[in-house]
């Protein structure tokens, strides 16, 4: 499948099953956000992975119904 297919095809989803997240899985998220595009070949960014419950509860209420899925949720990457 080409590159332009899978963005086409994307969906995005906000219903979780509480599983955790496998470290693997989010290291390659984690390379995946550090590969892209950026000015000046800067990464003025900093991700940080939040598994806590309170933490993920706290967010949640910080967007209202923006971030409702992170009541859901195993775990977050904050950019």
């Amino acid at each position: 499948m080409e590159l332009l297919t899978y963005f086409q095809n994307r969906r995005s989803v906000r219903h979780y099953t509480g599983e955790m997240v496998p470290k693997e899985a989010l290291a390659q998220i984690l390379q995946a956000g550090m590969l892209s595009a950026r000015g000046k070949a800067l990464r003025p960014w900093e991700f940080i992975i939040v598994r806590d419950r309170s933490a993920l509860d706290a967010l949640a209420g910080c967007r209202g119904a923006a971030s409702q899925m992170l009541r859901e949720a195993s775990c977050a990457i904050v950019v």
